[in-house]
């Protein structure tokens, strides 16, 4: 059995332009799991992958992502929407601070984007600057080494994720005002 697992790097692309792919190996008698740095966006000069990488994935029984995305359906893309925006008659400035209210006004006006984000969670905003920013950069969701990996997977080998949708919302849901003010502050 061998076995892909695809986790989030926070790095850029160049870690995968060196000769040494982001990638570990680990055997047992029974078993090959290939441990490999993911990014959920990435520029097309990152293709094609290490030949090493493409092999490993070759190899492999079945893939394992944090989310399988391939199964992210339009209600729960319409789920994670509802649940990262404020009732009517709430918005972002009545929970954070009117300092980092002005910073998060600078940052989409430097992207140019006059997006309507105060109906938003601060995790919400910080989300969608996170993407907005990594796409001003030349970096598309769409081409990830995990959207890559899914791909070829899908139909050919199974998917295994570690997490679900729901669960990721629920991480952000969870969160306290303080701590989704420190994370957008982040």
């Amino acid at each position: 059995k061998a076995v892909v697992v695809l986790f989030l790097l926070a790095s850029s692309g160049a870690a995968f332009a060196q000769t040494r792919p982001f990638m570990w190996v680990t055997k047992s008698d029974t078993a090959t799991v290939y441990l490999l740095g993911s990014m959920h966006a990435a520029q097309k000069d990152l293709y094609p992958l290490d030949e090493r990488i493409e092999t490993a994935f070759s190899k492999a029984d079945a893939l394992v992502v944090e989310v399988d995305e391939t199964e992210i359906n339009t209600q729960a893309q319409l789920q994670f929407a509802a649940k990262g925006m404020y009732p009517p008659g709430d918005q972002l400035d009545k929970h954070i601070s009117a300092k980092l209210l002005e910073a998060t006004d600078a940052r989409f006006q430097k992207l140019g984007l006059p997006v309507p984000y105060k109906q938003f969670r601060p995790w919400m905003v910080a989300t969608l600057l996170e993407l907005l920013t990594a796409q001003r950069l030349g970096f598309d969701p769409l081409i990830g080494i995990d959207m890559h990996f899914m791909g070829m997977a899908k139909g050919a080998k199974p998917i295994i994720g570690l997490e679900t949708a729901e669960q990721q919302i629920s991480i952000f849901t969870s969160l306290t005002d303080e701590e989704q003010e420190l994370f957008l502050e982040y």
